[in-house]
Formats: structure tokens, C-alpha cells, sequence
């Protein structure tokens, strides 16, 4: 049974930040103040990590009529000049993604104003700095729905990572051929970086009474029935209908290899028991936010 925050939501209106960064020209403050107005485009915000299943959810939810998902729209390696249903982004706004995202998020809202959309995408804690997460995401958009995804297997995902990342093969390889040794330090910087940002985004979602929901790879995205399962809550916390998404033609990349992880690490009966821990099993986001010593 999918769980949100039982706190009440505090919604408040989008506001405009008043204190603008000097280096913005006046062209680009009022492409943003005339987009910016009251509509009743619907936000939606993905916290997650990479390897967690974040490509699916956005697939799935893209499913939906009326919700226009636009992926990593902060992701400092991708340059962007269209969202994914094709908008042009003017080129002032390409720049204001890292030196203002409030700004450009006020120009994305904005532009699905009185479409009756739902708009989405998701962050990753090496798209922004920790700061701007807090301050432009999570405070300045309380009227956008959170969804926390995180993958309670920490090695599971810190390993799919660390073989994307060596090899440069991001989608599926059913093969333990590009098996990979796990590095003690590296895997308990990966662990302590991770806590810290799904604790961040928790502590602020509740002490500010803000709903999220939350979503587990392993438990929620991996087996049809327990999808639909959490389709069915996510469909009641996003107010939004019925669809039977799970039956269409999937066409999105599959990048989480099916070999056993002890075959994908090659250092695997020499790992200690507070790595192995994570493998398990199931770890609820608060135990696993609680799990480290």
C-alpha cells in the first residue's frame, strides 16, 4: 500500500523571486515576467538517483493523457533546445537553467498555462547545488506534487551505476561479462550522499506539511501487479483518472541488468556486512534513512 505524508499541503501561489542575479539582462526578466501568470497548469517533481527506475516512471506517467513529463530538464551534460513535446526554449532561457532555475521553472510552468496539463520532470543531486534544491524546488514550488523514488538495494544501484559509467553501456546487458569490483570507500561515499539527499528532501517536505508520495524500484516498478497497485494510489494523490497505461506498447530502454548481483561484482565474498545489508532485503525509506551507523 502506497503511503504519502499525512500532513496537510500548504499550497501557496507561485511567486516571482524578487532578488534577481545581477548578470540577468532586463530582455530576459521580461520574457519571464510576461510568460509568468496565473493558469491551472499542474507541476509535478521526481526526486530520485540515477538507476532507481526514474526513465520508466517518466515513461509511464507520459502514458497518462494531459501529462507532458520532460525528464532531466537540469541535467548540466544535456544542452536543450526543445522540451520533449517539442516547445522551443528560447536561448535565454537555456541559460537561466543553472544560474536561476527558479526563473526558468516560473517559464516551463507558464507555458502550459490553461492547457489543463500536468507538467513533470525529474532531479538528480548532481543536477543542482543542495542549496538551490531546497530553496527553488521544494520551497518555491509547494503547489507541485513530489514523488520520492529511491531504490532501498544501495549497492544494487551503486554497482548499475559504476558499470554504466565504466563501460559507457547504459541500457540492459544480460551478461556478466562487464562485472566490475566494488571500491569500499567509494561505495560508503555513495551511501552517505545518497542518505543525505532523500533525508534533506524528507525532512523539508514534512516540517513544511507538504504531500509526497513514495515509490520503491524493487517493491513498486519491477512486477506488473504491485505496479498497478501503486498506479492506482499514484492516480488518486496526482487527481487524476483510471488508465490502463500497464497494456501499451512499451518503448522505452530497459537499463537494469537481469544477472544476479554477486555475478556483477567480482570482489563480491569481499565485501563486508554493512555493504552486503542493503541486499537483503526491502528497506522502507525511513528505515533505510535510519539504517546508517
Amino acid at each position: 500500500m502506497q503511503a504519502f505524508c499525512v500532513r496537510t499541503e500548504r499550497r501557496k501561489a507561485c511567486q516571482v523571486m524578487t532578488v534577481i542575479p545581477a548578470v540577468l539582462s532586463w530582455q530576459v526578466l521580461m520574457l519571464v515576467m510576461l510568460s509568468v501568470s496565473k493558469g491551472d497548469v499542474r507541476k509535478l517533481i521526481i526526486f530520485s538517483q540515477p538507476r532507481t527506475g526514474s526513465t520508466y516512471l517518466c515513461e509511464l506517467l507520459s502514458r497518462y493523457p494531459n501529462i507532458i513529463m520532460h525528464g532531466e530538464i537540469f541535467n548540466p551534460v544535456q544542452s536543450r533546445q526543445r522540451t520533449e513535446d517539442g516547445l522551443l526554449i528560447p536561448s535565454r532561457m537555456v541559460d537561466l537553467r543553472r544560474i536561476s532555475p527558479h526563473l526558468y521553472l516560473d517559464w516551463l510552468w507558464a507555458s502550459y498555462n490553461n492547457t489543463g496539463n500536468s507538467v513533470g520532470f525529474k532531479i538528480f543531486p548532481s543536477h543542482l547545488r543542495r542549496g538551490q534544491v531546497i530553496r527553488e524546488l521544494l520551497r518555491r514550488n509547494t503547489d507541485a506534487k513530489k514523488i520520492v523514488l529511491y531504490r532501498s538495494d544501495l549497492l544494487a544501484a551503486f554497482t548499475s551505476n559504476s558499470i554504466a559509467y565504466a563501460t559507457g553501456y547504459w541500457v540492459r546487458k544480460n551478461s556478466s561479462d562487464n562485472s566490475i569490483k566494488i571500491n569500499y570507500g567509494n561505495f560508503k561515499r555513495y551511501e552517505t550522499e545518497t542518505l543525505n539527499w532523500y533525508g534533506d528532501i524528507v525532512s523539508i517536505l514534512n516540517s513544511s506539511g507538504q504531500k509526497y508520495f513514495i515509490i520503491e524500484y524493487a517493491k513498486d516498478l519491477l512486477h506488473g501487479n504491485e505496479t498497478r497497485r501503486m498506479l492506482d494510489n499514484l492516480e488518486l494523490f496526482l487527481n487524476i483518472p483510471y488508465a490502463d497505461i500497464l497494456n501499451r506498447t512499451r518503448n522505452y530502454s530497459v537499463k537494469q541488468s537481469q544477472v544476479p548481483l554477486r555475478n556483477q561484482i567480482m570482489n563480491w565474498n569481499l565485501l563486508g556486512n554493512d555493504i552486503l545489508k542493503y541486499n537483503t532485503r526491502y528497506y522502507t525509506l525511513f528505515e533505510m534513512l535510519n539504517s546508517s551507523s
